[in-house]
């Protein structure tokens, strides 16, 4: 027992003796978040922009009652784009206002134009931005995909 009660102390000590990391080492640390941010923030914008290319070829895999299996692919590729923009944003699932398109054509029009609109709107906002409209088409474009995916043969 008295040997651990002596560990302890000795780590204590040896934990107050640590000099505290130098300013220029704070700043050089804060500058790579900051880059790294906005790294993340470039690639977020990329993706939005794939994903409305990739929605925008969707309709030449309709052949207006169904979706072949290339699709299904496309499909996996946008909704990957989505969430990783909706989680890096902070949002969640949320099901408010959602039109639900009553044809394939509909939903794969819908989907074009929910994409591009996002990608506009990542375009717009900086890494430290916030956006509730960016949660929400991310959002309906999950749902969309999900309505699309009852269509794939």
């Amino acid at each position: 027992m008295t040997v651990l009660l002596s560990l302890s102390a000795y780590a204590q000590q040896e934990e107050e003796k640590k000099e505290p990391p130098s300013e220029g080492f704070n700043d050089t640390l804060r500058r790579m978040q900051i880059k790294r941010a906005e790294e993340e923030h470039k690639k977020l914008v990329k993706s939005s922009k794939q994903a409305a290319e990739i929605a925008s070829t969707l309709l030449q895999n309709s052949n207006g009652t169904k979706l072949d299996r290339g699709a299904e692919k496309k499909l996996k590729e946008i909704e990957k784009a989505a969430k990783q923009i909706r989680n890096n944003i902070g949002g969640s699932n949320d099901d408010k206002d959602f039109v639900v398109p009553k044809t394939l054509d509909d939903a794969i029009k819908q989907l074009e134009e929910t994409s591009k609109t996002l990608s506009q709107q990542m375009e717009k906002t900086s890494r430290q931005m916030i956006s509730a409209t960016i949660i929400v088409t991310a959002s309906d474009m999950l749902r969309l995909i999900k309505i699309l995916r009852e269509y794939v043969n």
